[in-house]
């Protein structure tokens, strides 16, 4: 979502991005050429940014934000980490990429030029990761990872800074039966 909440890029079977307003309404959507196995969408200043599992790449869409409708090919990409085999998402700032992995792990990456700085391996309760999230540079340092098999969000009170190690759940919360289904 943009930081003020106005819009959501959802991702879609194809590399199809769909666009809403905060009430969920439909404003359009457009394809994301190139991928194979999309997983994962982020978005940051104009750029839209995509984990596709398929090609083990990060893929930058640059100055999607604004589109609804078309086709835009990716302006630039980079290659996972060999051990990031398994991209389930990432969340981006501009200046750090993070990648949660299918084997419960959290790989970040220099967003200028896709180098991987570290990794670190989630909590023991958090086996099935499915998403990631950020918290804004100006209010945290926590990231947030969903869980599909325990149908939780786990918070990482330190998960923006965590290089290596495991991380520590500081904090985890049920998700509403709907949005887990």
């Amino acid at each position: 979502a943009s930081p003020d909440g106005a819009r959501l890029w959802v991702l879609g079977a194809g590399g199809v991005v769909s666009v809403h307003d905060a009430a969920l309404r439909r404003l359009g959507s457009w394809t994301a050429a190139g991928l194979v196995d999309p997983t994962g969408i982020s978005v940051v200043g104009r750029d839209v940014w995509v984990s596709d599992a398929g090609r083990d790449r990060v893929l930058v869409f640059a100055d999607a934000v604004p589109r609804l409708a078309g086709t835009q090919a990716a302006t630039r990409a980079f290659a996972l980490a060999a051990a990031n085999g398994q991209a389930r998402d990432l969340a981006t700032d501009g200046r750090l990429v993070w990648v949660v992995d299918g084997g419960r792990r959290v790989f970040v990456y220099r967003a200028a030029t896709g180098v991987a700085v570290g990794s670190w391996a989630l909590a023991r309760a958090n086996r099935a990761p499915t998403g990631i999230t950020i918290e804004p540079a100006t209010t945290g340092r926590g990231s947030w990872v969903g869980d599909a098999g325990a149908r939780k969000v786990f918070a990482y009170g330190q998960g923006r800074l965590a290089r290596s190690g495991r991380g520590a759940a500081t904090t985890s919360f049920l998700l509403a039966q709907e949005l887990a289904d």
